[in-house]
């Protein structure tokens, strides 16, 4: 099963967050689909695979809806050692200064022991292409036998 997250300012994550989900979908995967808002952190512990899409405003600023689950995340005790995740940290532009959201992100699942199946993904929220080229390196990662074997991918 894929938990696929998204934080988002003004439904952008959400789109693209549902076209990976259709797209995974069709490729035989398990997805459920969530709103970081509606999310309990505590529930990454049962969790073995996520996907983030992380939208950011201005300056890299967080959005409303990823405020608690980031403050949580953030400050929790608990650790994530058999969650293998990637996100993908939505921005004005693809510099680390306009996606704080998803770099929040990543950083807290790191420091919590998550394992990484590619690094963040730091995209322009408009650029249809770089989205493109994200999901289908998670899509080569999900799917060569060698990488999920060796990550020890369960995605049935």
């Amino acid at each position: 099963m894929i938990t696929l997250l998204y934080a988002t300012v003004s439904g952008r994550a959400e789109s693209l967050a549902l076209a990976a989900a259709e797209r995974l979908r069709l490729a035989g995967k398990r997805v459920e689909i969530h709103n970081v808002s509606h999310y309990p952190v505590q529930s990454l512990e049962e969790a073995r695979l996520a996907l983030f899409i992380a939208s950011s405003w201005g300056d890299g600023a967080t959005p409303l809806d990823a405020m608690e689950f980031c403050r949580q995340l953030e400050s929790t005790k608990l650790k994530f050692p058999q969650l293998n995740y990637a996100v993908l940290a939505l921005g004005e532009g693809a510099e680390q200064k306009h996606v704080g959201c998803g770099w929040r992100i990543d950083l807290a699942l790191e420091a919590r022991g998550a394992r990484r199946i590619l690094p963040r993904w730091n995209c322009d929220r408009n650029s249809v292409v770089e989205f493109e080229i994200w999901l289908r390196t998670v899509e080569a990662v999900l799917t060569t036998p060698r990488v999920a074997h060796d990550r020890q991918l369960k995605l049935a």
